[in-house]
């Protein structure tokens, strides 16, 4: 009777083994769980080696325990052909290295299909490539994060004398940020491996980066540039008779930077507003040619100065406000006191007729307060000292 009960257990294990395997047999491989086959599969090891003790060697046994056996070494193998990092491009290397034609996305795609096909023998070859594409699923979801990042980040624009309808580059820090950050990204990916499978759309990335770095660097060159040379040749007429070629060619420049900011505040994402048609071309040659400006911008002041050494002793900023403002000594009074050496201010007053009247110094005062008249009053007017 003992003997018989525990036969009767061997066929009970034996069937209920018939019954589980055969739902795994016939589904879909892409609708199994790996990890309930797995948990499944311990409970009934634990059944075998529990029945192992008492049981007399019987072929039904035997046979029960070598299929459980046989099927928890197909588990590595499961779990590694149900990767979600496998790809078609792997599912076509596996094919071709099996030299079997099969769909694993078919629903006749089971785990019998597995066994004819002997896929359970190239186990090692499919765990070196499910490893493979791991590494590869990490270098797709990088760049996943860069094309994400890039799809949402907008330039930082605002006005810049808004009531002339100016704008300017703000803050370049989250761009250059970010730039830095997918630069080292892309290098790392680069010295693996895995890359290759990568290689274009790393490529492509690359140059996209390369790209933004020199539209956005030459950019903020110009814009300095621009911003200097704004304030002296927009509304300063002296200067602009004085410079009547650079002047025209600043007009130029002037308008096209005002379109290129304007279209780029339009635009706000980072990529969609780099990519405006020639921007590089024309950024460079705004750069060349504000370059040529600031030179002779300097060579005039250098004639000012070798006209007047005192203007040595002031910044070119300062030069170009005296300049700028050679009409109303009133603004350039402030200045005096860099040309000479404790004078503060000039003691001015109108003179002459209603039609033509002009300012003339009658004296100078010190810092300290001091007053010294001059022994002749001296007509004030834009050509005084240059």
């Amino acid at each position: 009777m003992t003997d018989l009960d525990i036969l009767h257990q061997a066929w009970s294990l034996c069937q209920e083994w018939d019954e589980i395997y055969n739902t795994w047999r016939i589904k879909a491989f892409l609708a199994l769980d790996s990890a309930e086959i797995e948990e499944m599969i311990q409970k009934f090891t634990k059944k075998v080696n529990k029945l192992a003790k008492e049981v007399k060697g019987w072929d039904v046994f035997t046979i029960t325990r070598d299929r459980i056996a046989q099927t928890k070494r197909t588990i590595p193998l499961l779990q590694d052909l149900k990767n979600p990092a496998l790809r078609p491009r792997h599912w076509g290397q596996l094919i071709e290295e099996v030299g079997k034609s099969f769909d694993p996305e078919s629903a006749e795609f089971s785990l019998e299909k597995i066994i004819s096909l002997g896929l359970d023998q190239y186990a090692e070859l499919i765990s070196n490539l499910s490893a493979a594409a791991s590494k590869e699923l990490s270098i797709e979801e990088s760049l996943k994060t860069i094309s994400q990042a890039w799809s949402v980040l907008e330039l930082d624009i605002g006005p810049y004398k808004e009531d002339k309808g100016y704008y300017r580059i703000k803050s370049t820090d989250a761009i250059f940020e970010l730039l830095e950050d997918n630069q080292v990204t892309l290098s790392s990916m680069k010295a693996s491996k895995f890359f290759l499978a990568f290689e274009k759309e790393v490529d492509y990335w690359e140059m996209t980066l390369f790209r933004v770095i020199e539209i956005i660097e030459i950019t903020l060159q110009v814009q300095r540039q621009w911003m200097y040379l704004e304030n002296i040749f927009v509304g300063t007429e002296d200067i602009r008779k004085q410079l009547p070629k650079e002047s025209t060619t600043f007009d130029s420049i002037n308008k096209k930077w005002k379109s290129i900011l304007q279209k780029m505040r339009a635009d706000k994402l980072v990529l969609k507003a780099i990519n405006q048609q020639n921007i590089l071309e024309e950024m460079n040659d705004m750069n060349a040619k504000l370059e040529k400006i600031q030179k002779s911008l300097d060579m005039y002041l250098e004639t000012k100065r070798q006209s007047f050494p005192r203007f040595y002793f002031i910044s070119n900023d300062d030069l170009l406000e005296i300049l700028g403002q050679a009409k109303d000594p009133m603004s350039i009074q402030p200045h005096l006191k860099k040309c000479f050496d404790n004078l503060y201010k000039l003691e001015l007053l109108l003179a002459g007729s209603d039609n033509r009247r002009q300012s003339e110094a009658t004296g100078m005062h010190s810092g300290d307060g001091e007053f010294v008249p001059f022994a002749n009053t001296v007509t004030i007017d834009g050509k005084t000292f240059f």
